[in-house]
């Protein structure tokens, strides 16, 4: 069984388990309505009249002419009842791919621990919010269980966050709009309603525009915008890389500014990251970058079976791009004896250049490559930028500013553009993906 929870007005469904405020019974439900296929009942409470409808099939031939609440409808006809759709009147909807039986629906309508929501929403269910103010400017906390889960986020800007538990399965955030209307930030302190404290790992998902209510992740795996879908799994692990073997995520960052003369898009990196924590080598990495058509447009293809001169040139554009000058004769005749004989790869060789740079101490070469790589952490990692025209802009800022004023004043400059770029995110819409607690 599948269901689908809608709110209608400022209200919310309510799925998980809580002892206190008002907990209405049968009898104060007004029946309004009694035909074969629907049943209304009105409550009133603080000066508000709700409508109850349970729709479906309802065998009414025993029921008695004179029944006025909920309390009144006999045994007999909830225990044949099948039902379709459930609701409260500017709250919420629940509508079920199949018809249920009473004692089905009651695990949800009169619940009576977070056992009997996790049974009833067991299925791939989905909870679409309104659009609607939420009642005293609060967020809902939205619990869904097993099942491929999918939480549609409508709410308008709010004092409160919502909150999103998607459980077990393959759950889904899914936001109106283009990424780059949003933020998306790793965070150790999610709100736990249950026990009334923020301390769960996940991810905050922010509107950069002010026009969508911010949303706290745990144990949701995709986020879902309307041009692309993200995996949250890159960027939990690309923090636990990152943390755990920051000299891995460095290795990575600087791989990225090697192989594309650019600095590296958040997403891009995260996703390397990951995969990099989940076993992948940087060899295997560097082979995937060299063969991808940003850095053959930056390197052209060469081979083994290339001729000197090709790869002579491919030599130098490696060694002008990662290190921001021509080798010595003695450094091109020995990596072009090492491409023709196959010793390396050259999917493997910028790889190669930037180990050789990392063994020294105090040089220029390694001066310049950290400073590039720094630059580039900040914009991917501190700043958490996407955009692969800023991240070329970033890197081109730096050399410019290198060549005539040296290495502090080029990360200043550099860091300086990335800044700008984070500060008119709200104006100028750029998806922004940052890491908490990652310092490469």
């Amino acid at each position: 069984m599948a269901v689908t929870l809608t709110d209608i007005g400022p209200h919310h469904a309510e799925t998980y388990f809580s002892t206190g405020g008002y907990q209405p019974t049968a009898a104060d439900f007004k029946i309004s309505k009694l035909i074969p296929s629907e049943i209304n009942a009105k409550l009133s409470y603080q000066g508000v009249e709700f409508t109850v409808w349970y729709k479906g099939i309802f065998d009414l031939s025993h029921v008695p002419a004179n029944v006025t609440t909920l309390a009144d409808i006999p045994s007999d006809l909830t225990a044949k009842a099948q039902f379709t759709s459930y609701g409260i009147g500017t709250v919420f909807s629940a509508e079920l791919d199949a018809p249920i039986s009473f004692a089905q629906l009651n695990l949800f309508t009169d619940a009576k621990s977070n056992a009997d929501y996790a049974t009833f929403l067991s299925g791939d269910d989905v909870y679409i919010n309104a659009s609607a103010a939420a009642f005293d400017n609060g967020g809902a906390c939205v619990y869904l269980y097993g099942g491929n889960d999918r939480l549609s986020q409508n709410h308008a800007l709010l004092k409160y966050n919502d909150v999103f538990m998607g459980g077990d399965g393959t759950d889904t955030l899914v936001m109106s709009g283009a990424s780059t209307n949003y933020r998306i930030q790793t965070s150790n302190y999610v709100w736990d309603e249950l026990n009334q404290k923020s301390h769960l790992t996940g991810f905050y998902v922010y509107d950069n525009t002010g026009k969508v209510n911010t949303t706290q992740l745990n144990q949701v795996e995709q986020i879902q915008f309307g041009d692309m879908t993200l995996q949250t799994k890159w960027f939990s692990e690309a923090q636990s890389l990152g943390q755990s073997n920051p000299s891995q995520f460095t290795t990575l960052t600087e791989m990225y500014i090697a192989y594309f003369n650019r600095a590296p898009d958040a997403v891009g990196l995260d996703y390397w990251a990951s995969n990099m924590y989940e076993g992948a080598t940087a060899s295997q990495i560097a082979r995937n970058f060299s063969a991808s058509p940003e850095a053959l447009a930056t390197f052209g293809s060469v081979s083994a079976s290339s001729s000197t001169a090709e790869l002579t040139t491919f030599v130098n554009g490696v060694y002008q791009n990662v290190l921001n000058r021509i080798p010595d004769v003695e450094g091109i005749v020995y990596w072009v004896s090492e491409l023709k004989t196959g010793s390396v790869a050259p999917g493997d060789f910028i790889l190669a250049i930037i180990n050789a740079v990392n063994s020294q101490t105090g040089t220029a070469d390694k001066t310049y490559i950290t400073s590039k790589t720094s630059v580039g952490a900040h914009f991917a990692v501190a700043d958490g930028l996407t955009n692969t025209t800023q991240a070329k802009a970033v890197m081109a800022a730096f050399n410019s500013t290198y060549a005539s004023s040296g290495t502090t004043a080029a990360i200043a400059a550099a860091n300086k553009l990335s800044d700008g770029y984070l500060a008119n995110v709200a104006t100028v819409p750029e998806l922004v993906v940052q890491l908490v607690g990652v310092n490469v």
